[in-house]
Parts: structure tokens; sequence; C-alpha cells
């Protein structure tokens, strides 16, 4: 796992993963644990982290992955062959983790010579700091709006 991370930031990606919903430390789990990557926990709409995300030195920011309030997200219902286009409600590091992703992305829009470590400073620099403390959460909620005025 940590060489093909290695390998995709060797090329110029940005690798960024959930931290896991274990509610555990995210420093046991692949690939939060790995190095190279941009590890995601979860808090709910006020800001908490959520019960069931991971924790620890492996993670560097957090997203909105629901709890009460689900993300929405879109789905196929086919098992095997392609099948009606719906949506479903889920929770998790999973839901957090393209809110930074997408930002990421952004980033990268806006100045293809960003390197995963440059990607990287600016979400951790621009993220919202927590409400109340949170141990092993990273750095706070990642921000799109001062992500993007920073690159600017």
């Amino acid at each position: 796992m940590q060489n093909a991370v290695n390998f995709a930031v060797a090329q110029g990606s940005v690798v960024v993963v959930a931290a896991g919903n274990e509610g555990d430390n995210a420093d046991n789990h692949f690939p939060a644990s790995c190095e190279n990557v941009i590890a995601v926990a979860a808090v709910d709409r006020d800001g908490t982290l959520a019960s069931y995300s991971n924790t620890g030195n492996a993670v560097d920011i957090a997203s909105s992955g629901g709890r009460l309030d689900r993300i929405l997200s879109t789905l196929n219902d086919g098992d095997t062959t392609r099948g009606n286009e719906t949506y479903g409600e889920y929770i998790g590091t999973s839901m957090a983790t393209p809110h930074v992703a997408g930002i990421a992305a952004l980033l990268k829009s806006m100045d293809r010579t960003l390197t995963h470590d440059d990607v990287e400073q600016l979400l951790t620099e621009t993220a919202k700091p927590y409400l109340t403390e949170c141990s092993g959460c990273g750095t706070g909620i990642a921000d799109a709006d001062r992500a993007v005025r920073a690159l600017q």
C-alpha cells in the first residue's frame, strides 16, 4: 500500500484517504497510517467529531461525514448489471473524504505545479478550528473558501 501511495505522489497525485470508522486510532489502520496521504476524519453538522471516526496522529483534517444528518450520495441499484440511478444517505469518513479530495482537486486545477505536500499544507493551514478540543483530529475542518483564497 505504501509503495502504491509513494508512486502516485511521485507522479504528481494528491492522495486523500478516509481515517476509518472504528472509533479507533487511525495509526493502526491502512491506508490512513501510510505516509504521503491526507487522512480525513468525520465531523457532524455541528462541527464535533463524529463518534465513529478514527482519530490519532495519522489524521490530518476533518470534514462533514454525517451522523444524524446523513450525506446524500448518488447510487445505481443494479447488483451485477447497470440498474436505475438513485440516491442513498450514508455516514462515515468515506463521506467526509470526497469533500477534502474535491478541495484538493480544485487547488490543483488552479495551480498544476502544486505538490501533494503543498496541497496538504494549504488544507491544514486554512482549516477552520474545532469549536471544542479535539485531540487526534487533525488541524481542523476543511474549508474550501479559505484554501482557495490562500492560493489566490
